[in-house]
């Protein structure tokens, strides 16, 4: 009898040992539960509209916390991401508003540009994903905006507070097909992008919407790369050995990156040949703006997969076929018949970029090594030759990397004599 009653005490003192900690358990879990963090940004929301109320002499109902999103079927959409950005189609919440209120208006206010963007690109039927990427049925701040492990569409951005819409006006391109309308609807940044790219004369060497050279990848649908890719191929271990040998001016040596796709891009055109060695692509010593620019353009050429019904081209025209032949450079008519044919030649030479391939001694630019160093092309080439062959290369040796540069036949003359004129 007296072992039984001391194993009584003992079993239940274990049950009341097991009760507490499940208390303390269940107790956590509740606190845990009442702060997740979109719950902890919902009530500072609310204390914010609260203060934006007061200030424009309106009354606003509370609201209960909520989780909160959007279904777009036909753009197989499901998006979380109004769950914090609350006020992000409310015209009161504007960003004066709230940061008078003490606020920060990245999260709390409106979206910028409100009547262009919210006004025809409601969120009920664009969602917030399909502009600007991320990970649209997260619930926290990190896992939304995309920048974690084995997610391959961060948001259009940087890994940085005031950069996560970096590069979003890609997306523009999705919908507005023609090229020439991205300027017209504010894409000033893509619109830079695809004039940086024609007046370089990437075509050349690039292949873009079939049309163009093959010395370089094709950039056709060069925006569909996935960190994955990258990461697969090794692709950021070149960048971080050229950043510890200072092979990036303005970069220190113990810099670090962020190892997705914009990153990769950035530093590619700041020296090509350090991220992919063996690369014939020059540095064109593009600025950080020109840059950004090419990435916005780049991230652009993808391929489309939302409905008919949301094009808005007011033209057909495909994403890249624009840029299939430079055009900044070619249509000054007066300017051109103002000068003789070498000057002409000159110009012609250098607005299709053939010095990216071709050295040539004297002429700006002219540092390429993919092709033969032009100097003294007159004495083995006559000036009809020339012509012939830059008008059609592969007419006159098949299988030439010497890309068709849509020269007309007075072109091809012109820039032919410029050649032999400098023997």
């Amino acid at each position: 009898m007296k072992f039984t009653k001391k194993l009584d005490l003992s079993v239940l003192g274990w049950f009341a040992l097991l009760a507490c900690v499940l208390v303390v358990l269940l107790g956590f879990i509740a606190f845990k539960e009442e702060n997740r963090e979109w719950k902890n940004v919902q009530k500072q929301y609310f204390a914010t509209e609260q203060k934006v109320a007061a200030a424009q002499g309106r009354e606003v109902t509370p609201s209960a916390l909520a989780l909160k999103q959007v279904m777009i079927k036909d753009l197989g959409r499901v998006d979380r991401c109004i769950t914090c950005h609350v006020g992000i189609d409310d015209p009161n919440m504007t960003k004066q508003a709230v940061t008078d209120a003490g606020a920060d208006f990245k999260v709390f206010a409106q979206h910028p540009d409100f009547e262009t963007l919210m006004g025809k690109h409601p969120v009920d039927t664009f969602a917030c994903t399909t502009c600007h990427q991320g990970q649209g049925l997260a619930t926290t701040a990190a896992d939304a905006h995309g920048f974690v492990h084995k997610w391959d569409f961060p948001m259009l951005g940087n890994n940085h507070k005031d950069e996560m819409t970096k590069y979003a006006q890609a997306s523009c391109a999705t919908c507005h097909t023609n090229p020439t309308d991205w300027e017209k609807i504010g894409a000033n940044k893509l619109a830079m992008g695809r004039e940086i790219v024609n007046d370089n004369g990437c075509v050349s060497c690039h292949k873009i919407e079939g049309k163009g050279g093959i010395v370089g990848p094709d950039l056709t649908y060069i925006g569909d790369k996935l960190p994955s890719q990258l990461h697969a191929a090794l692709a950021f271990e070149p960048i971080k050995e050229a950043i510890r040998e200072g092979k990036f001016e303005g970069v220190a040596k113990d810099h670090h990156i962020h190892d997705d796709v914009a990153t990769w891009h950035d530093m590619h055109f700041m020296n090509p040949a350090a991220v992919s060695p063996g690369s014939a692509m020059p540095a064109y010593g593009f600025t950080e703006e020109e840059r950004e620019a090419l990435i916005t353009w780049i991230f652009a050429q993808k391929k489309r997969n939302v409905p008919a019904s949301y094009l808005k081209s007011g033209a057909s025209a495909p994403v890249a076929a624009a840029v299939a032949q430079p055009e900044a450079k070619q249509a000054e008519p007066a300017k051109v018949a103002a000068v003789n044919a070498g000057s002409k030649g000159l110009e012609l030479f250098g607005a299709k970029s053939c010095g990216a391939c071709h050295a040539m001694t004297g002429v700006p630019g002219a540092v390429g090594a993919v092709g033969p160093k032009l100097d003294g092309i007159g004495k083995t080439r006559d000036a009809a030759w020339l012509a012939k062959w830059l008008k059609d290369p592969a007419a006159v040796k098949p299988g030439t990397t010497m890309p068709t540069l849509g020269l007309s036949d007075d072109e091809s003359k012109a820039i032919a004599e410029f050649l032999v004129s400098k023997k």
